[in-house]
C-alpha cells in the first residue's frame, strides 16, 4: 500500500510485542510504535503477505524512548535487519522502507515534527463563542455559545425583561445553588413602596436588625420566617432609575446565621438591612424581584446566573 498523496494511512498502533505486519493486507502505509510501550527490545518484521506493489513505501515511527530497540526487519526473500531504532533517541522518528518486488529495503530517515496551528489558520468564529466538544463522544470541535458551556459546567445562566409596568419579574431556577443576580428597572413606582428579591414566590421577611439607609442614618425592623438566603446585595438609586445586584444562597443551612440584605425604597431612601440566621425550607425553583406597588416596575430586566450548582 503506497503512502497517499495526502498522507500516509496509519494502521493500529504498535504494541509491547514483536509482530510480523503485512502492508498489503492491512492496507496501510504508516505504524507507529507510541510512547512508553515497549518492556523489552522488539523486533517489527515488514512481511510479503497480499503481494505489495514494487515501489510501494511505508514507514515506520518510534516514540517510545524507555531504553529499549526497536528493529525493523525484511520479511522478504533476503531476510535480515533493515533498521534499528536505537533505545534513547532524543527525539521521535521515523523511517521509511520501499518494496523491490522481492524485499524490503530501507529508504531513509527523518525527524518527527510537532506542528502547532497557529490560531490565524482557523477558521472564524462567532462572537462570544468557545470551541469545545459538548456531543457526550468523540468528535471533532465546534463552536460552543454561553449557554452551551454553561450546561456543560452544569451551571444556570437567563434573564426576563418587561417593557410595560409590572408588578414582578420571575426566572424559574433548575436547582440549588448559588446564583448572582442583577436588575435594572427605571421609575419604580410610588414613595414608600419596597422593592424585594423573592425565593420561590415567598418574601424574604424574617431578618431582623439594624439597617442603614444608603443615603442618610435611620433603621428598620421586619420580623417572621423565610426559607432562602439572600446573602449580599449592592444596589444605586437615582430619582428614574435602579439598579440592585447581589449573590443568592440556597446552601444556608450549613450555617447558623449570615447577613441577610434587603432594599425597600421608603422616606426617600433606599435601605438595607443587617444580621440573620435561617434554616432553608423548601427547594430553589425561582427567583423574583417584586414591588409592593401594582404595576410598580415600569419597565425593567433580571439577570440570573447560577455560579456554583
Amino acid at each position: 500500500m503506497s503512502a497517499s498523496v495526502y498522507g500516509p494511512i496509519p494502521a493500529s498502533n504498535l504494541t509491547n510485542a514483536s509482530v510480523t505486519v503485512n502492508p498489503a493486507t492491512d492496507s496501510a502505509s504508516e505504524y507507529v510504535m507510541p510512547t512508553a510501550t515497549m518492556s523489552a527490545n522488539r523486533t517489527v518484521t515488514l512481511g510479503t503477505t497480499g503481494s505489495p506493489a514494487t515501489n510501494d513505501v511505508v514507514r515506520v515511527i518510534c516514540n517510545d524512548f524507555a531504553g529499549h530497540n526497536l528493529v525493523i526487519a525484511n520479511g522478504g526473500v533476503g531476510g535480515g535487519t533493515l533498521f534499528t531504532f536505537s533505545g534513547t533517541p532524543a527525539t521521535s522518528l521515523g523511517a521509511s522502507f520501499y518494496f523491490d518486488g522481492t524485499n524490503w529495503k530501507f529508504l531513509s530517515t527523518y525527524p518527527i515534527v510537532a506542528l502547532a496551528l497557529p490560531n490565524s489558520n482557523l477558521a472564524t468564529m462567532a462572537a462570544d463563542t468557545i470551541k469545545g466538544n459538548n456531543t457526550g463522544s468523540s468528535a471533532t470541535p465546534s463552536d460552543l455559545t454561553v449557554s452551551q458551556v454553561n450546561t456543560m459546567l452544569g451551571l444556570f445562566s437567563g434573564s426576563v425583561t418587561t417593557a410595560t409596568p409590572v408588578t414582578s419579574l420571575s426566572i424559574a431556577v433548575p436547582s440549588d445553588g448559588d446564583y448572582e443576580f442583577e436588575f435594572c428597572g427605571t421609575t419604580i413606582v410610588g414613595s414608600g413602596n419596597t422593592l424585594e428579591i423573592q425565593p420561590n414566590g415567598a418574601a424574604l421577611v424574617g431578618a431582623q436588625g439594624n439597617a442603614a439607609q444608603y443615603n442618610s442614618a435611620g433603621a428598620v425592623v421586619v420580623a417572621g420566617t423565610y426559607s432562602k438566603a439572600l446573602i449580599g446585595i449592592q444596589g444605586d438609586y437615582s430619582a428614574s432609575h435602579f439598579v440592585c445586584k447581589g449573590r443568592f444562597s440556597s446552601r444556608q443551612s450549613q450555617l447558623s446565621s449570615h447577613t441577610c440584605h434587603f432594599v425597600g425604597y421608603g422616606a426617600g431612601n433606599w435601605w438595607g438591612l443587617g444580621a440573620a440566621s435561617h434554616v432553608p425550607t423548601a427547594a430553589l425553583t425561582s427567583l423574583a424581584v417584586v414591588c409592593s406597588a401594582a404595576s410598580g416596575i415600569t419597565t425593567g430586566t433580571l439577570f440570573v446566573r447560577q455560579v456554583m450548582p
